[in-house]
């Protein structure tokens, strides 16, 4: 997740992280095969996490910081558990993410890391499979609960517990960012070819951003503290890069420069306070970083 304009990534398969137009190469492990390492979160003291593949069926799970490197302890034998994969790391150290147990599972379990040694710690049923996790500085996430083979839910927990925005659904959602208020952003099928935005608050209730003309689908890809919401909104020929802030939303395609075939595909990004996104710019065949947001 971007904080404080810090993205997480890699270079050449080697973890890196990218900040004001400087690319930070993080310390290399000599476990990790060779151009396999990735980051994918960092916070504001500049701690990271990512993951690398050590061999075939195994992945291991990696802490950054001060310019070291550290293997995070999985919940039992390698043989059991290969995959494991840390998304989010808060201000406080806090770590989640994914474990995979092989010969049971067919997703990864929504799992917490620890940097201090302690092994990962699993949350298991009856929640479903943990496929994005978005972690507040509060302690509170949302995450995407995955359920084998084809429905997915909005979810939320606290470390202690775990539940479901809309248990009681008929078609998919899912969570997809998180803010330090403890607002969630994410979707909901609204029909078989409908798509919208929500906004959860702390307090329980939940709205649904309205489409603008001619829109049939709206996908968020993160929410800041100020509650603006960046996504992509899509209409039977066209999509488009939105921004949702104060109740209106606007079309930002012509608005960025300089032109681009530009889309917002990456939630682990986010939208940072200072209204900045990433953005994969097709025609470049690169990534972006756009900001800020002025509606």
């Amino acid at each position: 997740m971007m904080s404080d304009g810090k993205i997480p990534g890699s270079d050449a398969g080697q973890a890196a992280i990218y900040q004001n137009g400087t690319l930070s190469l993080l310390a290399l492990d000599p476990n990790c095969q060779p151009g396999t390492t990735t980051a994918t979160s960092v916070n504001a003291l500049g701690q990271a996490v990512g993951y690398c593949n050590r061999g075939t069926r195994v992945e291991e799970a990696l802490y950054f910081a001060n310019g070291t490197v550290r293997e995070l302890r999985r919940p039992g034998p390698w043989q059991q558990w290969g995959f494991l994969e840390p998304w989010a790391i808060n201000d406080a150290g806090e770590i989640y993410g994914g474990a995979y147990y092989w010969g049971q599972s067919s997703g990864p379990d929504l799992a917490r890391f620890f940097a201090n040694g302690e092994p990962t710690e699993v949350f298991r049923p009856p929640v479903g499979y943990a496929l994005n996790v978005f972690l507040s500085n509060t302690g509170n996430f949302a995450y995407f609960d995955y359920v084998y083979p084809d429905q997915a839910y909005a979810a939320v927990g606290d470390g202690s517990k775990v539940r479901r925005l809309f248990p009681q659904q008929q078609l998919a959602s899912a969570s997809l960012g998180i803010n330090e208020d403890d607002y969630v952003v994410g979707y909901r099928y609204i029909t078989e070819s409908k798509v919208k935005t929500f906004i959860h608050s702390p307090g329980g209730s939940t709205i649904l951003v309205p489409f603008p003309p001619g829109i049939t689908s709206m996908v968020p890809i993160g929410i800041n503290d100020a509650l603006q919401v960046v996504g992509t909104a899509c209409g039977p020929n066209k999509c488009k890069i939105f921004l949702y802030s104060n109740g209106a939303i606007t079309d930002l395609d012509d608005s960025i420069s300089p032109k681009g075939n530009y889309q917002v595909n990456s939630p682990f990004a986010g939208l940072s306070d200072k209204g900045a996104f990433l953005v994969w710019d097709s025609s470049q065949h690169n990534y972006a970083v756009v900001e800020p947001v002025k509606p």
